[in-house]
């Protein structure tokens, strides 16, 4: 809890791209932040920013019908804006207790759209002092994993059509309702993993058509 901001609040970095000439990561200053010798640029007091709460503040859910003639169709869906989670992926691979001769030490460029990637630099080899001017905290860097997962999504999209009763009268049935259901198939959201709605999920949501008929004797 930080006081005077709701239940789960994010303070964190406020990320700003790639830097083309260090290959770091660039983070906001706050307009209050005090620099005035170069390890200030290091201090983490100075790029604290309020960036959002992991608990969505709007969520619901709602559900609207249409029927004519013959035909009903039923819509379903639910809702949740405003949140963001940290999505960290831990690598399959260890370097703790390895020298790596020959790790790039250049961040990675495209003339279209700037610096694509961080530097790469190899710990155990030439010292850079990145930490003397640049934030290192992780209360401040881990702001790189910050996704928002706002989203809406359709869940449910239901099209029946059932007999006039002067035909089921000839065969003597009471009900005959052909039903066309689509689950999961519309969902609106910025989030580029695999659902927004379970942030980190290995596995889509799974969708599906299905196609049924109630008969009444």
């Amino acid at each position: 809890y930080v006081e005077g901001y709701p239940v789960g609040a994010i303070i964190s970095g406020r990320y700003e791209g790639i830097d083309p000439v260090s290959g770091l990561y660039n983070f906001r200053l706050r307009p209050d932040a005090e620099v005035l010798t170069p390890s200030d640029l290091n201090d983490p007091d100075n790029y604290r920013w309020y960036l959002g709460t992991t608990i969505a503040p709007f969520t619901g859910g709602f559900n609207v019908s249409a029927s004519w003639k013959l035909l009903r169709l039923s819509v379903s869906g639910v809702y949740s804006f405003g949140n963001k989670v940290y999505e960290m992926i831990d690598s399959p691979a260890s370097y703790l207790n390895a020298r790596h001769d020959g790790v790039s030490t250049e961040s990675v460029q495209s003339n279209s759209s700037g610096t694509l990637y961080p530097r790469i630099y190899d710990c155990y080899g030439t010292r850079y002092n990145f930490a003397q001017t640049n934030p290192m905290d992780w209360n401040i860097v881990n702001a790189i994993y910050l996704k928002d997962v706002s989203y809406l999504r359709i869940k449910s999209i239901v099209l029946s059509c059932e007999l006039p009763q002067a035909w089921l009268e000839k065969i003597r049935m009471e009900k005959i309702c052909f039903n066309l259901s689509l689950n999961n198939m519309i969902t609106i959201s910025s989030y580029d993993g695999m659902d927004p709605e379970v942030p980190g999920a290995t596995y889509p949501t799974t969708r599906s058509v299905s196609l049924g008929v109630s008969l009444g004797f």
